[in-house]
């Protein structure tokens, strides 16, 4: 089967929009980085005698688990504490993937997991110098953003698909009077909801993606008499590497196999 030029995809939705699920079917061996510890539900893969299998096949897919530190769930934590640990037992993961060469893809599930334990690793080393510090500032975010950016920069040098899972989230404008924004009590953008789903983590995700892909569920109806209508799993291209005429495509059931397909027959590929 044809396959596409290694990169960056991006999916995000709702839960139980089967992100997981689809972005399993890209290109096995797939490494498939567990963060969120919900590896078990995505459809064809199994555990089963420790080992993980996939469509009833064993060495597709490596599912790599982390245990991040804990968190208060009841009150902001004043120090934070092994989110440095964390940050550097994964990165030294995802590289040795990406210098493997029979790895083919990694998925990240969450990615908007894996930007909060960035954003928290930086976090704690600020905490070293001020240990009253709880979060992180505007500008702050500018050395996260950087390694965050590296690490995308990655997968395509070594040829590999980066497969980004990631929750929904609002979409948040600035608001403006008279062309000019407005400011809050603290001299910060005062902003709103835009009406607008992305991606819940790094915000620049779309920007980086060679394709963006929002999951949904949609309503099939039937045509026969007595027959329930069907909810079905489906996609809306956001974002193409292969041209803007892809954008606001939908394809039901969607699989890695049937993007190749739909752009073997449009001549992309």
């Amino acid at each position: 089967m044809t396959d596409l030029t290694p990169g960056i995809v991006s999916f995000y939705g709702a839960p139980g929009t089967l992100k997981s699920s689809m972005a399993l079917t890209w290109p096995k061996p797939l490494v498939m980085y567990d963060f969120e510890v919900g590896a078990h539900r995505a459809w064809k893969l199994k555990q089963s005698n420790g080992a993980w299998l996939y469509d009833g096949q064993p060495d597709q897919v490596i599912v790599r688990r982390y245990k991040f530190p804990e968190r208060s769930i009841t009150s902001r934590q004043d120090r934070l504490s092994g989110w440095i640990q964390a940050w550097k037992n994964f990165t030294l993961d995802f590289y040795k993937d990406l210098q493997d060469p029979n790895v083919k893809s990694i998925v990240w599930d969450t990615a908007t997991m894996e930007w909060s334990s960035c954003c928290d690793c930086y976090l704690e080393e600020l905490q070293g110098q001020k240990p009253d510090k709880k979060s992180l500032g505007v500008f702050e975010y500018r050395e996260p953003n950087s390694r965050q950016t590296t690490l995308l920069a990655s997968p395509t040098i070594y040829g590999k698909h980066l497969v980004m899972v990631s929750h929904e989230t609002d979409e948040y404008v600035p608001i403006t009077f008279g062309g000019k924004p407005l400011l809050d009590d603290n001299g910060q953008p005062k902003t709103t909801t835009s009406g607008v789903k992305i991606p819940d983590g790094f915000k620049y995700t779309k920007s980086k993606a060679d394709w963006q892909f929002k999951a949904t569920t949609k309503t099939v109806k039937t045509t026969k008499e007595g027959e329930r209508d069907t909810t079905v799993p489906s996609i809306t291209i956001e974002k193409s590497g292969l041209g803007i005429d892809l954008v606001g495509l939908e394809i039901n059931w969607f699989e890695y196999s049937k993007l190749i397909q739909m752009l073997t027959q449009l001549g992309r590929i």
